[in-house]
């Protein structure tokens, strides 16, 4: 049963760009133009175009389960989130300010509210939990909710619906245009990246490869890839406008749709170090902000950020690689093994109804 490793790849590939979006306050001390460039922040538009796409392959090989399908997300989501939470919550009591948590916003209330994956404002305005990456987490589990409402669905049909569900939600934000925030958070745009990615999922069961796939595939991903380049500074850029499902949105369908094409025409991303990219993408990803965090105080105390540009890169490169050794650390010695252990517990046996054709995809 053959994995597709380009999107495992990917994966990694898109942590590593959220990761280089967060090192700009670093950067920016010899390179203040940094701060404008958005371009790493579309590593979560991938991920929530994966996300779709590795949901709606892993679900069209298994036959309807709810309750499987509730435990293996929230066992794939929930205890790396809690972990990194609980951490925060014992910094606050400890007295100290992680991620750049405000007075007003470590609370008990809004640690609970994080942990529920319900959306909250903070004090800077933003809809983000106390980890601030965690924002990305309720949306992947309100594609999860909506998913589940329509597992029974034949795959085909499930995609269309998928589709009206969430263009109606699009649709009745930009016509209500609701002042709360759950209202505003459920109604952006940014829906629309997890239903192109089940879109991609459902054109893939009916793709057959072609010798054109590989160059396709590679043509696929580089004008992805320049949509990216030319969105990178978008005037007035939030992390919920409304436009970001264009400029970053579409070109992450690209790419991960390239990806996809690249690998059916025998153009992978293979080997043990891609593997592990993938792998510990999730760990990385939500660890990151901390590890940085740590980086910058570090640098500042040694006055290393006033230094030369050479020193303030290579303190850049430090955090990106303390991203990547603490995120692997993170994924080796607590989420590979809490995984599977609830797996053996909690997650039913799994039954497919794939045909031995169908590429496995793993997340």
């Amino acid at each position: 049963m053959k994995t597709i490793g380009n999107l495992q790849a990917l994966r990694g590939i898109a942590a590593a760009l959220v990761v280089v979006h967060h090192l700009r306050d670093i950067l920016a001390q010899s390179w203040p133009a940094v701060k404008d460039v958005q371009l790493g922040a579309a590593g979560v538009d991938i991920f929530f175009v994966l996300s779709g796409v590795v949901i709606a392959l892993s679900e069209a090989r298994r036959e309807p389960d709810l309750r499987g399908f509730a435990v293996r997300r929230i066992v794939r989501v929930v205890p790396n989130y809690w972990a990194i939470l609980a951490v925060i919550g014992l910094m606050l009591l400890a007295g100290l300010s992680p991620v750049g948590i405000q007075a007003t916003d470590g609370t008990f209330e809004n640690l609970t509210k994080s942990a529920a994956f319900i959306p909250f404002e903070r004090a800077h305005g933003a809809i983000m939990p106390l980890l601030g990456v965690g924002w990305t987490l309720n949306y992947e589990m309100f594609f999860y909710l909506v998913f589940a409402a329509l597992i029974w669905l034949p795959a085909g049909m499930r995609t269309v619906v998928l589709l009206a569900v969430m263009l109606a939600l699009v649709t009745l934000g930009r016509v209500i245009q609701p002042e709360g925030v759950l209202a505003r958070f459920y109604t952006n745009p940014i829906l629309l990246e997890f239903a192109a990615g089940v879109m991609l999922a459902t054109w893939w069961m009916y793709h057959r490869k072609t010798r054109l796939d590989r160059w396709m595939g590679i043509g696929l991903c580089v004008v992805g890839c320049i949509g990216l380049l030319l969105a990178a500074r978008p005037e007035g850029f939030e992390q919920l406008m409304p436009e970001r499902a264009l400029i970053f949105g579409i070109p992450a369908v690209l790419i991960v749709a390239g990806t996809m094409l690249a690998e059916s025409g025998g153009a992978r991303l293979t080997g043990r170090f891609w593997a592990l990219m993938g792998a510990a993408s999730y760990a990385v990803y939500l660890s990151h902000t901390l590890v940085l965090q740590i980086v910058e105080k570090v640098a500042n105390a040694l006055g290393l950020l006033s230094g030369s540009t050479v020193v303030v890169l290579a303190v850049a490169v430090a955090g990106f690689v303390a991203s990547h050794v603490i995120g692997y650390m993170f994924y080796a010695k607590f989420e590979e093994p809490v995984k599977q252990f609830l797996s053996r517990r909690f997650v039913p046996t799994r039954r497919t109804t794939r045909s031995p054709n169908q590429p496995d995809l793993q997340k």
